[in-house]
């Protein structure tokens, strides 16, 4: 369990899933890491339109100022560079950073892979990025086996502990951090928003599919 102490979410996912993980995928846990450490921050507005249903905006977080974001995860925070001050439409706000990505292939091996804790675990070079191959280095093998087998336990053990032993489970939390949205068991309702609006941005730009943008 000690590897998801060292990982972001969207790496964890990376090394986990190698070649199948998808773009929305990516971006989903990487928006949903950066609400989870208060780097950015999801809230609702009442419509004018329609007080009945609420808009959904994502706004600076209070650790925003303070952080130093990943490479990938500018995709995301640099919507508040010209203006900390704005609440954009979570809609709008994935359509922007969606864009910004430029594709999976872009997104991993331009953006992802200039973390050093990337390229230890993902093999990079011109004809991985050419083909836009997600091969695992040795050491990426090892920690992908360590990840499956931290994440199973997890998904077996943590609901269990949440009833049980309140304190363990969030010494537990304190540590995975935004890994917890890798489990399956729990139904987290931001994340199903996040993963909607990109299905929809994904939907609408079909047409990039054979490049690598699913």
């Amino acid at each position: 369990m000690e590897i998801l102490s060292t990982l972001s979410p969207a790496v964890t996912y990376l090394i986990k899933f190698g070649e199948r993980a998808t773009l929305k995928d990516l971006l989903k846990y990487t928006l949903a890491d950066l609400i989870f450490k208060r780097v950015l921050k999801s809230v609702l507005r009442p419509d004018p339109m329609n007080e009945d249903v609420p808009l959904h905006y994502i706004i600076k977080g209070t650790n925003y100022d303070g952080y130093t974001p990943l490479e990938h995860e500018k995709v995301f925070t640099s919507i508040f560079y010209l203006s900390t001050d704005v609440e954009v439409l979570i809609n709008q706000f994935v359509k922007v950073a969606y864009h910004s990505a430029r594709g999976k292939r872009n997104f991993i091996f331009n953006k992802m892979m200039q973390s050093q804790t990337v390229s230890d675990h993902i093999k990079n070079g011109f004809i991985k990025r050419l083909l836009s191959s997600v091969d695992h280095t040795e050491r990426g093998l090892q920690v992908q086996k360590e990840i499956k087998k931290a994440l199973d336990i997890l998904q077996k053990d943590y609901s269990n502990m949440i009833e049980n032993n309140p304190e363990a489970a969030k010494e537990v939390l304190r540590k995975i951090g935004g890994n917890i949205f890798l489990l399956n068991s729990f139904d987290f309702e931001l994340l199903a928003k996040i993963d909607k609006e990109l299905a929809d941005q994904i939907n609408q730009h079909s047409s990039y599919d054979n490049s690598g943008n699913d």
